[in-house]
């Protein structure tokens, strides 16, 4: 696990030296991803540079240091991430007649790449990563992001430079580039609480998106092409459905197997992160059951019992006959941590488990560098809550008449105030708005919309034009995924989870130079996972079941089947608080004005609802709390 940088002058203004020196100040701004060492490249007839910081996880040697280039010296490449399956390619690779110097998989790759060509090799690679590859003879830059989005590869061009990066904060060191930031896109964030790709809270700057490569050549035109889409693993799916139940228990089984076995591949230490709950209980079970020798487990508790799924870890771990370490946090710990949120997260986040996730990284880092999740569970399987209050009313009430749905939902209003407070109560108000979606004539996918928004108008805040996203105005995705199911885990695989749950994990991990793996979205895993009918994700009134049978062989049913709480923090009830100066001072009305980027009178009136208990404003006043971490940590941290 690494982080890499590069700066093109096609303008061959800047002496080589210059341009290598600034590309070897972008990567030192990443040295948090890679403290082993570090590395830089410049062309030879090219202003090209690459810059490298290195997370040594496979062969430790300098036989592994990057950039790398090829053995005919045609192709240079910097590589962040993991190729697990690089030992059975270097096989295959040396009955072609290719030496390799040492074992590690960034030789494999570009090896790879001479031999098959790009989008061949691609094929054949199982793993995370992000790549930028040079080729000498064509004289082209390739950036490619691996297929689920789980590494990070921002990009921009501007003027005569072209220049990429893991994360934003590199850029800072290119003196040529511009940062100004793009409204629309701060408009995405106040909505869903990140940035979806390939949008960016800066114009002219981009996210490479999920599966795609990237090329630019001498003449400055970008092209870019999908060498892996969902699109197109869906339209396999469909003519290749399981017919039996117990087939999807069986081949998922096995695909976890070899899923996980081939990400035990480490030259270091490596455990798993266990917060107790099905995903990364099914992870520590399938990790163990490859180990001769107790595993590593760690999980975060929490003081607030509501909040506390540290013993539910404890004793999963216990039963599993791990090596397990536990942290108790307080408010005072947790809160500690908002002020680096800024730095971790370099472009505005406001998912606010982003806390437990950066203190369980820095927990797992004091014993180990390599770490195994159980993130994409929910999205791949039908994990959320929310699935199942969108079913319910979509598919449950099919046969209500609009003024039916009118009549029901002025009967949950008239309830007492006692019980729409409750959880229970919670729920009721949730369907009601769902329900007014569909008496009011909204589409499924425009309904779905609303409820993935943290703020549904946007534009009421933002002192300029919002923006949209494709997707929900695309109906021809709502004609293709007729199955609502079906609909809500495309959406989430393509948006929530590489922009948010990836995001949030790589940089809380990395921030620790911590490298986090993720089993259950290997894309062979992604590919079956499609294959299933919706009525078999969903059987016996849960969610996720193919996964929970899976998991109930290695564990008993009592210690996993209660209600999903989530990996959250009282971050809400904080800012009533231990937090309440903090918010106060980011969102009153002359610090806000002093920016111009919010309605002043909008954001006060949203923050003072909050405080006095007439709405629960958390969602959006934690966007606009992080945005303002973020800001300020931007424009006066170096």
């Amino acid at each position: 696990m690494c982080g890499i940088v590069g700066l093109w002058d096609r303008s061959q203004s800047s002496s080589k030296s210059s341009v290598k020196n600034i590309c070897a100040e972008m990567a030192n701004k990443l040295i948090h991803r890679g403290p082993d060492s570090k590395g830089t490249w410049i062309g030879s007839g090219t202003n090209i540079s690459f810059g490298f910081q290195r997370l040594a996880i496979l062969d430790l040697s300098e036989s592994g240091h990057q950039p790398m280039h090829s053995p005919d010296t045609n192709l240079t490449i910097a590589f962040n991430g993991e190729i697990y399956n690089h030992l059975q390619i270097r096989e295959e690779l040396n009955r072609l007649g290719y030496n390799f110097r040492g074992h590690s998989d960034t030789e494999t790759i570009i090896c790879a790449f001479q031999q098959w060509g790009i989008e061949k090799a691609l094929a054949k690679f199982v793993g995370m990563f992000a790549i930028a590859l040079w080729s000498e003879k064509e004289k082209k830059l390739y950036l490619i992001r691996d297929r689920m989005g789980i590494k990070p590869l921002y990009w921009t061009q501007q003027n005569d430079i072209f220049a990429f990066s893991s994360e934003l904060k590199a850029f800072k060191k290119c003196s040529n580039l511009e940062f100004q930031i793009d409204r629309p896109a701060l408009s995405l964030f106040l909505r869903y609480g990140y940035i979806p790709a390939p949008h960016c809270i800066f114009q002219n700057f981009h996210k490479l998106e999920p599966g795609t490569i990237l090329c630019i050549g001498e003449n400055s035109t970008i092209e870019q092409k999908k060498f892996w889409d969902l699109e197109q693993v869906l339209e396999k799916a469909k003519r290749n459905k399981f017919s039996s139940p117990d087939d999807v228990v069986d081949q998922l089984h096995e695909t976890l197997k070899t899923a996980v076995q081939d990400r035990l591949l480490s030259d270091v230490p490596l455990g798993t992160l266990l917060s107790g709950g099905i995903d990364s209980s099914t992870i520590a079970a399938l990790t163990q059951e490859h180990s001769s020798q107790p595993i590593s487990t760690f999980s975060i508790g929490f003081q607030e019992e509501n909040y506390n799924e540290a013993q539910h870890a404890k004793a999963i771990a216990k039963f599993l006959g791990t090596k397990h370490t536990e942290l108790y946090v307080s408010a005072t710990d947790a809160i500690s941590v908002i002020p680096k949120m800024g730095k971790v997260y370099d472009e505005p986040f406001a998912d606010s488990s982003q806390i437990p996730t950066y203190l369980v990284s820095e927990l797992a880092k004091k014993e180990v560098t390599v770490a195994l999740s159980g993130d994409g569970g929910d999205e791949l399987f039908g994990g959320y809550r929310r699935y199942d209050i969108m079913n319910s009313v979509w598919t449950k009430t099919s046969a209500f008449s609009p003024f039916a749905c009118k009549l029901f939902i002025k009967a949950i209003q008239k309830l007492p105030k006692r019980v729409l407070a409750s959880p229970y109560g919670m729920d009721l108000y949730t369907y009601t708005t769902k329900l007014a979606d569909k008496a009011s004539g909204l589409t499924q996918l425009k309904s779905y919309q609303k409820h993935l928004s943290q703020y549904l108008t946007p534009e009421d805040l933002i002192l300029s034009d919002v923006s949209e996203l494709d997707i929900f105005n695309d109906e021809t995705i709502s004609n293709k995924l007729t199955d609502l199911q079906d609909l809500m885990q495309f959406i989430d695989s393509k948006l929530y989870l590489p922009d948010d749950i990836l995001t949030k994990v790589d940089r809380a991990s990395m921030a620790h130079s911590l490298e986090l793996r993720v089993p259950i979205i290997d894309h062979r895993v992604v590919e079956l996972a499609w294959r299933i009918p919706s009525r078999y994700r969903y059987m016996d009134g849960v969610g996720k079941w193919p996964l929970r049978q899976v998991l109930y062989k290695y564990i008993p049913k009592e210690l996993v089947d209660r209600p999903k709480s989530g990996f959250n923090v009282p971050v809400k009830y904080w800012l009533k608080n231990e937090l309440f100066a903090w918010g106060d001072a980011y969102l009153s009305k002359e610090y806000i004005q002093k920016q111009v980027f919010f309605n002043p009178s909008k954001v006060e009136h949203l923050w003072q609802q909050h405080q006095n208990g007439g709405a629960n404003n958390f969602p959006i006043i934690w966007c606009l709390l992080m945005f303002q971490e973020w800001y300020q940590n931007w424009n006066e941290n170096d």
